[in-house]
């Protein structure tokens, strides 16, 4: 054989052999272990995943806590809770903006046995605020589905093994984010639409023909 043929070849063996090796990937967290490391990132952050609630105790994450929870290296069910959680903090962020923009209580709506009535703060309401209460509304609509969806994931966790209950809790020790008033933010966006289209396109009509 060639002697320059064997040099070349010993020495590129050489080389693939010297290589740094890459460095294993990190094994993925149980559901339990992914809860201890939530608990971790949130008391960095000044969170509580388990308290947190839509309309009171509520963080506006900054994207390197997003980051850090997406980071977080997963099996199935535990890929599942992180989602959740990312749903939570979006769905926290969104309410937050949209309270910026319009700072009015959320409406209800209530059966007093013979009529539905209407607990909103209509007098509080501007059509000159009409740009930032439709903006709000996006993002009202944005913080409630991402809110179901959280609650939707939350669930299916507790669906695939019920030896994951105390994690996320169930009855009296359920993750406060579950009774988040998602029906009130819900009127709050019909009542808001309902008073854009109707009386706020109406007066500007009106407000034309003058």
């Amino acid at each position: 054989m060639n002697k320059n043929l064997i040099i070349m070849i010993i020495t590129g063996l050489l080389i693939v052999a010297c290589q740094p090796m890459k460095p294993a990937e990190p094994a993925g967290l149980n559901v339990e272990q992914a809860v201890l490391k939530l608990q971790e990132i949130d008391q960095k952050y000044g969170a509580n995943w388990k308290k947190e609630i839509l309309d009171g105790f509520m963080i506006d994450a900054p994207q390197e806590m997003i980051d850090e929870i997406q980071g977080i290296p997963t099996t199935n069910h535990s890929k599942i809770l992180i989602n959740a959680r990312v749903q939570m903090l979006e769905s926290e962020q969104a309410f937050i903006q949209a309270k910026k923009l319009d700072p009015r209580e959320l409406a209800d709506m209530e059966f007093d046995g013979t009529q539905y009535i209407i607990n909103a703060s209509l007098d509080e309401f501007n059509c000159s605020n009409s740009f930032n209460i439709s903006q709000a509304m996006i993002l009202y609509e944005q913080s409630m589905n991402k809110a179901n969806y959280a609650k939707n994931l939350l669930d299916e966790v507790m669906n695939a093994n019920n030896s994951y209950f105390p994690y996320i809790g169930v009855n009296q020790n359920r993750t406060l984010f579950y009774i988040s008033p998602l029906k009130k933010v819900s009127i709050t966006i019909k009542i808001n639409k309902a008073l854009l289209q109707n009386y706020c396109a109406k007066k500007a009509a009106m407000d034309q023909q003058q």
